[in-house]
């Protein structure tokens, strides 16, 4: 038995995927062409009537047939040319030319037998035979009453006590809409007076409630939701449209342009908000959107693409909430919200240019030349099962190859997590990622700061590529060892970054892949040169502080000291404390590199802190040594004691390049807009480009007994550093060596106005 429901079912489920044609609810399946219109009964669905086309000897009458549960009715009792009929409640209005005069009639729904006399219209009466005359008829529910579109022209027609009488309304009328509004009908008429073109409502008696201008267009279509109206408007030979939306509560127009003809534009409600629901192709692809009729947007937004290839677009409906589209190889239906409801392929021949669904499932297609397709909707009730084929294909076996790399990703996630941990820690320094081959996988920021790396460098090239600029030398040759012996080897190693070295302490972690094969190395290097300063600077203030205890008791002996027979005693007094005020100047220094960065900025005049420093140098102690000042101050907001440790080292290392030897220490300022330049040039022996490179190293010097110990420079460069400023240095053997500091001056420049002012009236 088991076996038996099995058999049934895969039976069942075979016939299901050989009925289904696709994995869609519905299929429209074509049940019928023939040449002519089909008129749809407004309630009563098999209820129709067919207007074919006129035959080859009888040229201008059309036919009219009445079709009846399937079964055609030539309808005889007619007299004259046919020119157009409508549905109006339980009758038929009939439009037909009668001894050269046009008038309409009205009939039973069989067209046997006629209920009033003919009524005359006199004013279509000059239109051409060929003209298609009645586009449509109005009826106000329960009333009798029903506005006739005739040609351009649209009258009031009154049903009462067997008799029909017309009241002519309006001419030039394109477009009529009717609908409900505060609870009443009213009815909606397009028309144009001249080159303008109005927008008129008619309400349930019969009266012109408004009447707003709208902008001028050769075909437009009128649509109305609610109290939304919409004019629908071709631009000529451009492909868009332009969409007049008039609110009638507040009877105001808003008019946008979308790049999308106007058969492929339609009005609807979604969600109680009224849309323009739209098909497009601007992707390559057909596309179903919803735009909000009073929202502004610079481009269309984002809609649901239609998957399929059925040529091209040829116009959209919109009925309630399904949109039925249909192309030149097919059509596409769907629910607005995205959902699609079938998808069917067939070949369309000309433009359509109506198209209708009844509520039996039935849809209408009219196309150009007066040809009727009509389609049958059909369930497909095994239609899950086939897009449930698609979807294991297209969506379930690609998340099966994902879900196995997931798995592989997981078992590796330790490493990984270990790895992003530390290329991101903060705490770690220079950072490098190499593989087995040598190749820069990945660096973190400081790093890529010391390679010069900006983020749109590649990764993933030989580190050699990276480490061309000097300095590097011994890193790239660790890296070298790393790759040949794949040992985790820990080294100091020197960096030379900009004017600074830097000393870093650099380890090394192996990679290790999934199956235990090397995948390369994590380098990583501590700077320790801020360690080894703070060492090295604890020992110099030690030193400086017992120099300075020893010095000043020397100064307070020298004071103290009686004078020496046979040389002035003011003269011995004032070397003696010269000497000690240059130790105690060098002690300052030493200070100065271990205290605080903090800088005491105050309003300071650069050529009177230039003077300043030239006279604390007595000509008797250095005759050999002529100053020349060129001074051109201005004010800047510095840290005065550290900016006059800098120049005056500069000062004594430019005589010191004199050598004893008779020479010019020149002393110069000058500012521009951001900055104040303090020079100070000699005329000495210069630098070798080798003494050039090394003279900004901490404690470089190039005196041999033992005088110099590079804290000058040192000095020097710190304090620029803290200003936020700059040395620059040239020098060449035998032309002397001039160093200039550029300083940013940190003044407003009202501030610089007004203490220059003070100044000078001091």
């Amino acid at each position: 038995m088991i076996r038996g429901l099995i058999a049934a079912l895969i039976v069942i489920i075979g016939a299901g995927f050989c009925s289904a044609e696709g994995g869609d609810p519905y299929t429209y399946v074509l049940t019928r062409t023939f040449d002519g219109m089909l008129l749809q009964h407004p309630r009563d669905t098999s209820h129709a009537l067919q207007i074919s086309a006129p035959a080859i000897w009888n040229a201008g009458a059309d036919r009219v047939s009445v079709m009846a549960n399937g079964a055609l009715h030539p309808a005889n009792n007619i007299s004259g040319e046919i020119i157009g009929v409508a549905y109006w409640d339980q009758s038929v209005v009939v439009l037909h030319r009668l001894n050269g005069r046009v008038v309409v009639s009205l009939y039973d729904t069989g067209l046997t037998r006629k209920l009033t006399p003919d009524v005359d219209l006199p004013e279509v009466h000059d239109l051409d035979d060929g003209a298609v005359l009645l586009t449509g008829i109005y009826a106000l529910p329960n009333s009798g009453v029903a506005y006739l579109h005739a040609g351009r022209f649209l009258y009031r027609l009154v049903f009462d006590s067997n008799q029909l009488r017309k009241t002519f309304v309006d001419r030039d009328v394109s477009a009529v809409q009717a609908g409900s509004y505060d609870g009443g009908w009213e009815l909606t008429y397009l028309h144009t007076s001249g080159l303008s073109m109005f927008v008129s409502i008619i309400d349930s008696r019969g009266n012109v409630v408004n009447t707003t201008l709208v902008p001028y267009a050769f075909y437009s279509k009128l649509q109305r939701q609610g109290a939304t109206i919409a004019v629908i408007s071709d631009l000529e030979s451009s492909g868009s449209s332009v969409v007049s939306v008039l609110d009638r509560k507040m009877l105001a127009v808003r008019t946008r342009t979308i790049s999308i003809p106007s058969e492929r534009l339609e009005l609807a409600t979604i969600d109680s908000h009224v849309v323009v629901v739209a098909l497009t192709t601007r992707t390559g692809r057909p596309e179903l959107l919803a735009v909000p009729v009073y929202e502004q947007y610079d481009q269309l937004p984002s809609g649901e693409l239609i998957s399929g290839d059925f040529g091209t677009p040829l116009r959209l409906t919109v009925q309630q909430d399904t949109a039925y589209m249909l192309f030149s190889g097919g059509m596409v239906v769907m629910l607005l919200d995205g959902s699609v409801l079938a998808r069917d392929a067939f070949t369309v021949s000309g433009t359509a240019h109506r198209m209708y669904a009844r509520d039996n499932g039935q849809l209408v297609v009219a196309e150009v030349g007066r040809t009727t397709i009509q389609l049958q909707r059909k369930e497909q009730p095994f239609w899950f099962l086939v897009r449930g084929y698609d979807l294991v294909l297209r969506y379930v076996v690609p998340m099966l190859f994902i879900g196995a790399l997931i798995f592989v990703w997981v078992l590796n996630r330790r490493q990984r997590r270990l790895l992003d941990g530390i290329i991101d820690s903060p705490a770690m320094g220079l950072v490098f990622t190499v593989d087995s081959s040598g190749k820069l996988l990945r660096v973190n920021e400081r790093a890529a700061g010391l390679l010069r790396i900006t983020p749109n460098v590649p990764m993933g090239r030989h580190f050699r590529a990276y480490m061309q600029q000097a300095g590097l030398e011994q890193l790239v040759q660790h890296l070298d060892t790393i790759k040949q012996s794949r040992l985790e080897p820990t080294k100091k190693i020197a960096i030379q970054s900009g004017d600074e070295y830097r000393e870093y302490i650099f380890s090394t972690t192996p990679l290790i892949g999934l199956f235990g094969s090397a995948r390369g190395a994590i380098v990583t290097g501590i700077d320790i040169t801020e360690t080894l300063e703070q060492r090295r600077l604890v020992n110099w203030a030690q030193l400086a502080h017992d120099m300075q205890t020893n010095l000043s008791t020397i100064r307070l002996n020298a004071e103290q000291l009686p004078n020496v027979p046979g040389e002035p005693p003011a003269e011995r007094r004032r070397r003696i404390l010269f000497q000690v005020g240059v130790l105690i100047n060098r002690v300052r220094d030493l200070l100065t590199i271990g205290r605080t960065d903090e800088l005491m900025r105050v309003a300071v005049h650069s050529a009177e802190l230039c003077t300043e420093i030239r006279h604390e140098f007595d000509n008797d102690m250095f005759p050999h040594v002529t100053f020349s000042m060129k001074l051109r101050g201005t004010m800047m907001n510095v840290d005065r004691m550290k900016i006059s440790r800098a120049v005056r080292n500069a000062v004594e290392n430019a005589m010191k390049a004199l050598r004893g030897e008779p020479g010019t220490i020149e002393i110069a300022t000058w500012h521009d807009s951001l900055h104040v330049f303090i020079s100070v040039s000699d005329s000495g022996v210069g630098m070798d480009p080798d003494t050039m490179a090394n003279m900004m190293k901490p404690y470089f010097s190039t005196t041999q007994d033992g005088t110099g110990h590079g804290i000058g420079t040192m000095i020097m460069h710190h304090v620029m550093k803290l200003h936020g400023g700059t040395i620059r240095v040239t020098s060449e053997p035998g032309n002397g060596t001039q160093v200039v500091f550029r300083i940013p001056h940190e003044m407003d420049p009202k501030d610089v106005l007004r203490l220059a002012t003070m100044k000078k009236r001091a």
